[in-house]
């Protein structure tokens, strides 16, 4: 089942973006999670300019964030992540990042994720 972090949104999303879902879905079902979920789009709060690919200028939106810790073994988080690269193809960027924590008090700043953005202008590059 694919899911929407409360707050996320699809409006404006390229057409592209929701054949990486598709594609997602199955490869996450593989490595045992119930569950695709999108924890970030083209809502409020993502940055917007030349490289903020979740919204853009004209307001449209090129990214998603994927939830990989859905997937109970962290080796194979990875390799989803690696998976969904090979299977999309050079026109996205598909890139683990791992959960980030404030150094002072520990807590979670950004949850681990795949960041999966269309990117036909720069084939094969990475943010």
């Amino acid at each position: 089942m694919i899911r929407l972090k409360p707050g996320v949104s699809l409006d404006n999303v390229h057409p592209r973006i929701f054949h990486l879902i598709a594609v997602a879905g199955p490869i996450w079902a593989k490595y045992g999670s119930t569950d695709l979920w999108i924890t970030g789009a083209n809502e409020p709060g993502h940055g917007v300019g030349s490289r903020g690919y979740h919204r853009l200028v004209d307001g449209t939106c090129q990214a998603v964030d994927v939830r990989t810790w859905t997937i109970s073994d962290p080796i194979s988080r990875r390799q989803a992540v690696d998976d969904l690269a090979a299977e999309v193809g050079s026109l996205y960027d598909v890139l683990f990042e791992e959960q980030r924590n404030d150094p002072l008090t520990g807590a979670v700043l950004r949850g681990e994720h795949a960041h999966c953005q269309y990117d036909p202008a720069r084939p094969g590059t990475v943010a």
